[in-house]
């Protein structure tokens, strides 16, 4: 007889090391429910204060609290300079190349801060083990964020002259690149409002002290905004004027701005934990969740800009930029349910 391999007695002390990730996934989904479900009971009939019976429609409405963030890249770049500079460019000097800035590339993650309200409505139940019940639901939050920056080189701003400490006169010029402002970078910003609006199911399972635990999957379609600008600075230097003779108006400037504001439209799986503790004040009642959001989105995903130099007199000085968005984006979130029972008090 063979003797056993070491393969065979892993896989007899590791079963689920030789399943794929989809059937271990099943076989955990079906674990859990094995242990909640015999935890289900029916609804009963008589109402318990703060919890509604399987008969009873829930209004519900409250703030929600939470983050945002998704990756993008971003990507300039740039033509020659082709307008009156300086016949003999000197690097020693701190003069720049011949194009307008150098390419630039970079990933970030764009992130925000949430702060919102959700409404929905739960409809009357089934009376099975985890009493399911429909749900619908809309949120309207308000991203809180600062600018996120891509493919960005120095710090473009306002183009200014070096300040030269009194008796340190240089007698070469200054080049180029020791004016500050000169640079580049794309910035991306989310903006408001984001409206997510989900239809699911909620499965309730009854736990001691008159209390119910809901888990809520569903499908969430989301709206959101970007406001995505870009900006390029240069200074080209026009003569070979140094020292107390040189100035701004030794260079000339390009100065080329875009930006635009997307709108995505994206959906994707959630669910919510909500927690019911059967807590009641006059006609309301509150519950506690969180909630877990996936979207991928369906339209375009890439933004392109580019502006030339008309301004300046030069058309074919111009600079491009990219901005592309990951597809996949993410919230997490949570907050306070304020539950209006109406059949109680109709």
């Amino acid at each position: 007889m063979r003797a056993p391999s070491t393969t065979d007695a892993q896989k007899r002390l590791h079963p689920f090391r030789s399943m794929s990730p989809v059937r271990c996934g099943l076989a955990a989904c079906a674990a859990l429910l094995a242990i909640i479900c015999p935890l289900a009971s029916p609804a009963q009939d008589a109402a318990i204060p703060g919890v509604p019976s399987i008969h009873d429609w829930n209004v519900y409405g409250g703030p929600e609290i939470g983050v945002f963030g998704h990756s993008a890249k971003g990507s300039s770049t740039s033509t020659q300079i082709t307008g009156p500079r300086v016949r003999n460019p000197n690097s020693q000097f701190g003069d720049l190349g011949t194009t307008i800035s150098d390419p630039e590339r970079s990933r970030e993650r764009v992130m925000s801060f949430l702060a919102g309200a959700t409404f929905g409505v739960l409809t009357p139940g089934v009376d099975v083990p985890g009493r399911p019940r429909l749900f619908m639901e809309i949120n309207v939050s308000n991203p809180q964020t600062t600018e996120t920056q891509f493919a960005r080189r120095a710090n473009p701003a306002r183009i200014e002259f070096p300040r030269i400490p009194i008796g340190s006169e240089n007698p070469t010029p200054l080049g180029e690149g020791t004016l500050t402002g000169v640079g580049t970078a794309i910035s991306a910003q989310q903006q408001g409002p984001q409206i997510h609006a989900g239809l699911g199911l909620s499965f309730e399972f009854p736990v001691p002290g008159d209390q119910l635990i809901r888990i809520k999957p569903s499908a969430i379609y989301s709206r959101t905004i970007m406001d995505i600008k870009a900006t390029t600075r240069r200074a080209v230097r026009l003569n070979g004027d140094s020292g107390n003779n040189q100035g701004l108006e030794d260079f000339r400037f390009i100065l080329l701005d875009d930006s635009r504001t997307e709108v995505y439209h994206a959906a994707g799986p959630s669910l919510e934990l909500e927690y019911v503790p059967g807590l009641q004040w006059g006609p309301f009642a509150f519950s506690l969740y969180a909630r877990g959001n996936a979207a991928f989105t369906f339209n375009t995903l890439k933004t392109e800009m580019q502006k030339c130099n008309v301004a300046g007199g030069q058309p074919n000085e111009c600079a491009r930029w990219k901005y592309t968005q990951d597809p996949w984006a993410y919230r997490a979130t949570a907050g306070v349910h304020i539950n209006w029972i109406p059949q109680r008090f109709w």
